[in-house]
């Protein structure tokens, strides 16, 4: 081939000339750039991917060089900013000539190299990797946006290579770009767990949202692969960080345990209390407690339910006890209540499933957590609880009724009676409202004997069913 030496010298040549500009950065950058079509002629000429590879090569050496004479290497973060316009023009070139030639995913591990964007992919991940780990070495800011580039760049990537893996590479550059965030805006520590939190819940809101649309489709039809592989690496990457987010927030409200058995034995404690701290775990809780139930309803884990609501009722107890300072017996309603039908709730599920023995013990708990917190304010506090505790008595006769359990039934009643003994208490302190209590007690108890007497027989008939309740 007589044409050969002077191929290789012509091209040999046009290689060398950047190192041949007497140190002068802004004519090496030139040369590199005037390289582009040298080896864009070679590849018409020669269809060989080695000169794709060069010109690829070349135009990135054009514009480090070029940023280099800018004098931004002084600034490592912003030099890699400047330097994206070029990572995209590469992956899209790429992207490209991938579908142009239905070259497939470059993952593919029986045609990693083989295709024409192959050059292009492999200039690619070197150019995210120099990117990624020279920005580290700026600023927290600029370096942030680098991060938030990959991430776009990976997600276009993902949905058109349908590749398992690349939505994982987006969930943890996702991870890192929330802690540049945090550490460029000089976030308090307290905020660290709340944002991981609440990037948790968006990832799993992500993956479980696909879920539910996935299992929505008319037969037949189904996601295409690019939005597919997004729906277990969401759900996974959520649920892993929301790990880790309840292992830090641990740590950073140890001192919260402390505040709360101090404030259980009525020891001191507002003046020791952090808000912000506190304000913490009612933020994780909450945001966690969402992803978690969403996880349940849509995974149909009951036992998950159970305590993502625990979660949910724990930010709502800590918030109103911590953050609005509503203490005093006053408001323990505000505690007792939510918790009463918490846990009345889990016993009812546990009820239909079979699960008898635990759902009877919860039901007991919620009982004694209801009623006793109505009577001890009834005996402080008086008549609104104790009509309180009377409206409730007789929902617990009828929720025992309507379940066909003697617990609540007898439940009930007992909180009639408590209620009626704990007024009765009240009102031998007073002597004005001792009669009115009395002759309400009297008129009540000679309407009942009537309606008792007037009903023996489907008394006797009401008992004889009630043997067949649980």
């Amino acid at each position: 081939w007589w044409g050969l030496p002077l191929y290789a010298l012509g091209f040999g040549l046009a290689t060398a000339a950047p190192f041949f500009t007497a140190g002068r950065s802004d004519l090496t950058a030139l040369n590199f750039l005037l390289l582009i079509p040298v080896f864009g002629w070679g590849i018409y000429r020669f269809r060989l991917r080695v000169y794709l590879l060069a010109a690829g090569l070349a135009g990135h050496l054009a514009m480090l060089v070029w940023l280099a004479h800018l004098n931004w290497l002084h600034y490592p973060a912003h030099f890699w900013l400047r330097f994206m316009p070029v990572v995209w023009l590469t992956a899209l070139l790429a992207v490209y000539l991938s579908w142009r030639l239905d070259e497939g995913s470059p993952f593919d591990a029986n045609s990693w190299w083989k295709g024409w964007s192959r050059p292009l992919y492999l200039l690619l991940g070197l150019d995210v990797a120099a990117a990624q780990f020279g920005s580290f070495a700026g600023s927290a800011d600029a370096a942030s946006w680098v991060t938030l580039n990959h991430i776009l760049l990976i997600t276009l990537l993902s949905v058109i290579l349908a590749d398992f893996w690349l939505p994982y590479a987006a969930a943890a550059l996702g991870l890192l770009f929330t802690g540049q965030r945090l550490f460029a805006g000089h976030a308090p520590a307290q905020a660290i767990p709340p944002t991981l939190a609440l990037l948790s819940l968006g990832y799993g809101v992500i993956g479980y949202a696909l879920t539910v649309i996935r299992r929505r489709l008319p037969d037949g039809r189904q996601f295409r692969d690019g939005i597919a592989v997004w729906e277990n690496p969401m759900q996974f990457s959520g649920l892993i960080i929301s790990a880790g987010t309840l292992l830090a927030t641990a740590a950073f409200s140890l001192n919260l345990a402390g505040w709360t058995i101090r404030a259980i034995f009525g020891l001191p404690f507002r003046q020791l209390v952090d808000p912000a701290t506190a304000l913490m775990v009612v933020q994780v809780l909450s945001y966690l407690g969402l992803l978690y139930l969403s996880a349940a309803a849509v995974r149909r884990q009951v036992r998950i339910s159970y305590a993502s609501v625990a979660m949910l009722l724990g930010a709502w107890m800590l918030y109103v006890f911590y953050i609005q300072e509503w203490g005093g017996l006053h408001k323990v309603q505000w505690y007792a209540a939510p918790a009463g039908l918490y846990l009345l709730a889990i016993g009812w599920q546990e009820w239909r499933q079979g699960h008898k023995s635990p759902g009877r013990w919860i039901d007991y708990a919620a009982i004694f957590l209801m009623l006793g917190s109505l009577f001890w304010q009834t005996l402080v506090l008086g008549w609104a609880y104790f009509a309180l505790l009377m409206l409730e008595g007789l929902l617990f006769v009828w929720w025992g009724s309507a379940r066909r359990l003697r617990r609540f039934l007898y439940a009930g009643l007992v909180g009639v009676v408590l209620a009626t003994v704990g007024q009765l208490v009240n009102a031998a302190l007073s002597f004005i409202n001792q009669w009115v209590v009395f002759g309400l007690i009297g008129l009540l108890l000679i309407v009942g004997a009537v309606l008792v007497e007037r009903k023996l027989e489907d008394l006797k008939l009401w008992q004889d069913s009630l043997e067949e309740w649980e």
